[in-house]
């Protein structure tokens, strides 16, 4: 207002204002949404479309910009170390951006996506311990969050790799009570509730109920027929300690999958996988069947390499 006021006093009436306003447009001189910004929703559009190498190369360009990177405002570099994260092929250098968001920005909206998201990341590695600090601090911290359930949902799953079968047990019970109106993750959850609770009270008894049924078999984890030339599988999880691969073997089996621990050449994590088929859109339903069930499924093209751990 004071600077419209001293216009007026100058003289220069109000049209002539607009006037100017908008050949200032046209020059590409007034205010508007910010460039950096608009490259950062553009990536997001293109991951949005499936177009995740051109998103890469829209933020890589970003980040490179003047008045991009670690020169934009903070909420805006949330948003694209989070992008830039779920879009890094390689896990550590994912791991390096969720966690720029995690400890450097742990109250925005970016912030419960990037603990989720390491808490699963160092779950499928083996790395247990970490991956519960930072699953508690996504539903301690971020408690109104609505990702807030799934972390305890993963919660549950990480007590249960460590053998805490009775803060498994709290976890999915206060997972439960916060599920809201999710049918499928309370169903999960529901599920996780069962199973850590009858074990946490089995391990307190020191003895298994009597008439406990045996784990059923659906031939879920079998591909049919003749496996000799079979190039794909489930992937469930990789760890770099025996123990974590086995908990999750034992999950499976219980779900009423055949499980098996593998290591591939050139690696020596302890990788858990159902199934072997030679056709990739059979691996595929068996997928989503794993996951339906709660589990992380990811179909691999190297079942051939296999070979048993020593």
């Amino acid at each position: 207002m004071r600077g419209v006021h001293q216009r007026r006093l100058l003289g220069t009436p109000p049209v002539a204002v607009v006037l100017l306003g908008l050949v200032a447009f046209a020059l590409g001189l007034a205010p508007a949404v910010p460039a950096q910004e608009n490259a950062v929703d553009r990536a997001e559009a293109l991951v949005a479309a499936g177009d995740y190498a051109g998103a890469r190369t829209t933020l890589e360009r970003w980040w490179q910009s003047p008045g991009g990177g670690d020169e934009a405002a903070p909420a805006l570099r949330a948003r694209a170390l989070l992008l830039r994260a779920r879009l890094a092929t390689d896990p550590a250098v994912a791991e390096k951006d969720y966690l720029a968001v995690a400890i450097g920005y742990p109250s925005a909206p970016e912030a419960p996506h990037a603990l989720l998201a390491l808490g699963q990341g160092l779950l499928a590695t083996g790395d247990v311990p970490r991956a519960i600090t930072y699953l508690e601090r996504l539903v301690h911290d971020h408690p109104n969050s609505p990702l807030a359930p799934t972390g305890r949902l993963w919660l549950v799953r990480a007590r249960n790799l460590e053998g805490r079968r009775d803060a498994a047990c709290e976890a999915a019970r206060k997972g439960v009570a916060a599920a809201g109106g999710d049918a499928d993750l309370l169903a999960l959850l529901r599920a996780e509730e069962a199973a850590a609770c009858a074990a946490a009270a089995e391990a307190a008894a020191g003895v298994t109920p009597p008439g406990t049924p045996a784990p059923r078999r659906d031939n879920a984890g079998r591909s049919g027929g003749n496996t000799a030339d079979a190039r794909f599988a489930i992937q469930a999880g990789a760890f770099r300690q025996a123990r974590g691969a086995e908990e999750l073997a034992e999950r499976l089996r219980r779900a009423g999958f055949e499980p098996r621990i593998v290591v591939v050449p050139g690696s020596d994590l302890r990788r858990v996988r159902v199934g072997r088929f030679a056709d990739a859109a059979a691996a595929a339903e068996l997928a989503r069947r794993l996951r339906a069930a709660g589990f992380t499924a990811v179909v691999v093209d190297d079942a051939g390499s296999e070979r048993a751990p020593r």
